[in-house]
């Protein structure tokens, strides 16, 4: 492969056009830090070859990347949590092994380090996968690693919302592809159960739930129906009771969540508000006779006539 068929000359190049994007980002934004717009450019060029099968593509990023991919201004976080829907968990870590290697001719090189059992634990409630780590270079100079955790999907899910990410820095000459997200219903559903449920007999300790909750509730739309449905799956999977009372655990503390939400489109709200915004939302749902025509307004923070 000769040095023409690359969109940059060099690793050093890709590198300087990353940063470049990422201060003009930062003089838009000044709530996304420098640091972590170059950390999430690293893994756009990682997922990007996750998703370059398009639409025979079965992957599926959710967890804290996906909200990150829909609002750039959510929590920062240190890994991708993904699945391929339909697969076993080891044919998937195969797949995942040989989409990483792909050269999308922009000098990055991920090279499989290692995998781990995921343990089921509080911060931690995946059953079953693994913990996948992908060494990463940009030409010659070697970047922190790529961190993967790698689930096996459990029930139905509606279609992937494919879009392209919204947190992408604009690079140009650099292939890119569409994320296949897991839809916001789905993760809302997740994360209130996540809240309620024990582990090993212990109250959640991922206040960090709440806070995501919260900023779906005031950037997302979302019908109804489908979050109802969605909702009554997720408390079945993890034999839960619905409706779900959104009781949250006493040994969460305001200055816990307002450091977990600084610099997010909630970091205005106290933990008390960000409860009552979820639990509202939640409560009003169930009450209605009929939701199929309704949807979350995040403008109104209400139900409304679609």
């Amino acid at each position: 492969m000769t040095d023409d068929t690359y969109a940059y000359s060099s690793g050093g190049a890709v590198e300087a056009a990353i940063k470049s994007a990422a201060k003009a980002e930062h003089a838009h934004h000044p709530e996304r830090q420098v640091g972590d717009l170059i950390r999430q450019a690293h893994y756009d060029r990682f997922l990007s070859r996750i998703f370059s099968e398009g639409e025979e593509s079965t992957w599926v990023l959710k967890g804290g990347s996906a909200m990150l991919a829909r609002i750039p201004s959510t929590r920062r976080t240190l890994d991708a949590d993904l699945f391929s829907n339909g697969y076993d968990i080891q044919r998937s870590l195969d797949e995942l092994k040989n989409l990483a290697g792909i050269d999308l001719h922009d000098h990055f090189v991920f090279e499989f380090r290692s995998v781990t059992p995921i343990l089921q634990t509080d911060n931690q409630p995946y059953q079953d996968g693994y913990r996948v780590t992908f060494d990463t270079r940009l030409g010659v100079k070697l970047l922190s690693p790529i961190h993967v955790d790698l689930v096996a999907h459990q029930g139905t899910m509606p279609r992937a919302d494919v879009m392209t990410p919204v947190n992408r820095l604009p690079i140009d000459r650099l292939a890119t592809y569409p994320y296949r997200l897991y839809p916001v219903i789905c993760q809302f559903a997740d994360k209130v159960c996540a809240v309620v449920q024990k582990i090993n007999g212990r109250d959640s300790s991922r206040i960090k739930d709440l806070v995501d909750l919260a900023i779906i509730a005031v950037t997302q739309r979302f019908e109804a129906g489908a979050l109802e449905e969605s909702l009554r799956s997720e408390c079945g999977r993890r034999q839960l009771r619905y409706p779900i009372d959104l009781a949250i655990p006493k040994s969460w503390t305001p200055v816990q969540f307002r450091k977990t939400a600084q610099a997010t489109k909630v970091d205005n709200m106290t933990i008390g508000q960000a409860y009552a915004l979820v639990q509202g939302l939640l409560e009003d749902l169930y009450a209605r006779d009929t939701m199929t025509s309704l949807e979350w307004d995040p403008a109104s923070l209400s139900w409304a006539e679609r």
